[in-house]
């Protein structure tokens, strides 16, 4: 046991070995778990996204839907958003796809959620994708 004191740099007792080991187990660990989980995550939110979004129908209900909402007890940020609603999302895709590079379906994400966001007058959550 040894004791590491506040001015010592942590890992200072760890070899060139013990270093390496860890890089490896860090690249295995994002390159065939990590990233494989979030294009997974990422094809299946954009698949829910595409069939909410889709259709006149939708369409004409999301502003019907909206029209008769009213602010609730969270007035100054705007409208809470549940983990499971549209809204939320199609936010995570956005910052999936951010994360992995994607810039252009981030952007495209960004840019859906933002109208969504400025109708209902969430305006830090309109900030955060602008």
């Amino acid at each position: 046991i040894c004791d590491a004191s506040p001015d010592q740099d942590l890992g200072c007792f760890l070899n060139i070995d013990d270093i390496n080991e860890i890089k490896d187990l860090m690249q295995d660990l994002s390159s065939k778990h990590i990233i494989p989980n979030m294009e997974q995550k990422i094809r299946v939110l954009n698949q829910q996204v595409s069939a909410t979004r889709k259709g006149f129908k939708n369409q004409i209900k999301n502003l019907w839907w909206r029209k008769g909402k009213e602010d609730g007890v969270d007035s100054l940020n705007g409208p809470m958003y549940n983990f499971n609603s549209i809204e939320s999302q199609i936010r995570v895709l956005g910052d999936y796809a951010f994360m992995l590079r994607d810039y252009e379906l981030a952007l495209s994400n960004y840019r859906l959620i933002s109208t969504d966001y400025k109708i209902d007058k969430a305006w830090k959550r309109y900030a955060g994708v602008q």
